[in-house]
């Protein structure tokens, strides 16, 4: 690495993820910043989930629909890291966070098997194979706040906040392999008595396999590959909605089964393993 390269990185990189990992910690919101890169985004994200010390337990996906993608100004959904603390069964209680609350339903597949890198995302036979290492489809609600002071994030920030994952609520496993009648499936999510968004699983890349070959692509664009037993959280199915941090929050798939978030605790413990 180059004299310059490492002033880049220890002079925005650096203190920039010690702020944002502060704030995971519980500590005040982090200042908006001038623009990064995609991937001083990405650099970012992986030395503030290295701080908080919590193991890797799978991904998230952003920005997986037309509409989120123009709002961002990207041309691909973004990646975030999910911890064994993210994750929280349903009915579990969910820690507040300081500051606003986002709810999005989403489909939620676990890995089977070990993956290689693949070369691309339309490789051929990719979704076939993927169909058949998912060794189990849940509902999912994903659970959003920023760290940053401002909600209104550009996509680099966006990325180094982790994609605003505060946590990822699991449900009911909705089949034991991938079916075909869950890639646009109807979706509803609500709190309380009111349902606040509607949509359907295809607004996941088109198809929620179509959004796992994309991150099995970007993945092996960086000599990584899936691993068995990664939780993907597949993309948004109902638009990130806020909701209040004191109800729970639920959602629905169809006929096939549901997902409850019940908001409760004030403080995240990041070393707890849920």
């Amino acid at each position: 690495m180059s004299d310059g390269m490492e002033g880049t990185v220890e002079g925005v990189v650096a203190p920039l993820a010690d702020a944002l990992a502060a704030a995971h910690r519980g500590g005040a919101a982090v200042a908006p910043v001038s623009a990064l890169s995609l991937d001083q985004g990405y650099a970012v994200q992986a030395r503030v989930f290295a701080q908080r010390g919590t193991p890797r337990a799978g991904y998230k996906l952003a920005a997986t629909s037309p509409g989120g993608r123009i709002a961002l100004g990207v041309d691909a959904p973004l990646v975030g890291l999910v911890g064994a603390a993210d994750l929280i069964a349903s009915g579990a209680p969910v820690p507040i966070p300081p500051r606003p609350l986002y709810a999005e339903a989403e489909l939620v597949l676990r890995i089977g098997v070990d993956l290689p890198p693949v070369p691309e995302p339309a490789a051929e036979g990719l979704l076939a194979r993927l169909a058949e290492v998912v060794d189990g489809v849940f509902a999912g609600i994903e659970l959003c706040s920023s760290r940053f002071a401002n909600d209104d994030l550009a996509a680099d920030a966006l990325v180094a906040d982790n994609c605003l994952l505060h946590a990822l609520v699991l449900g009911e496993r909705l089949a034991a392999r991938w079916d075909e009648r869950l890639a646009d499936c109807p979706v509803q999510l609500w709190q309380g008595e009111t349902i606040w968004a509607e949509g359907a699983t295809a607004l996941a890349y088109g198809h929620p396999l179509k959004a796992l070959a994309w991150l099995a692509g970007w993945l092996g664009r960086q000599g990584q590959g899936l691993r068995a037993g990664d939780w993907v959280a597949t993309g948004s199915a109902t638009g990130i909605t806020p909701v209040a941090p004191d109800r729970p929050v639920g959602a629905r798939f169809g006929a096939f089964g549901g997902v409850t978030a019940q908001i409760g605790l004030h403080e995240k413990d990041e070393g707890e393993a849920k």
